[in-house]
């Protein structure tokens, strides 16, 4: 559900064939990202309403979280895949070295300026 901020009326967000929807985010453009869980994809919803796409991001097990960083590039949790995957805006995907995952479920981006800790 989209719910606007000035008290308006709520609307169901277009998106089709989604199965779990666990996670959601905004990149730069507004274009609204969900985590398909049960279909093991991210799809994006345009903010133009152009027609709803899936993300090129390839062996998902269950994602969850989403986030974008300032520069664009696109975080997914992969819960049954222990793993964290980036997409940048260029270049192909890659996974984090981060050791000991275990079904990571949330992500959070610094804000632009600040060093992850």
């Amino acid at each position: 559900m989209r719910i606007p901020a000035d008290g308006g009326p709520q609307t169901t967000v277009p998106a089709t064939g989604l199965s779990q929807p666990t996670g959601l985010a905004f990149d730069r453009r507004g274009d609204l990202y969900v985590s398909d869980s049960g279909n093991d994809r991210v799809v994006a919803l345009p903010a133009d309403g152009g027609p709803q796409r899936t993300a090129p991001v390839t062996g998902l097990n269950s994602p969850y979280g989403l986030a974008f960083d300032p520069e664009g590039t696109l975080y997914v949790a992969d819960f049954n895949n222990d793993r964290v995957v980036k997409l940048p805006m260029r270049g192909g995907q890659r996974t984090l070295p981060v050791a000991g995952l275990h079904t990571p479920a949330g992500l959070a981006v610094p804000p632009p300026g600040r060093d992850a800790y």
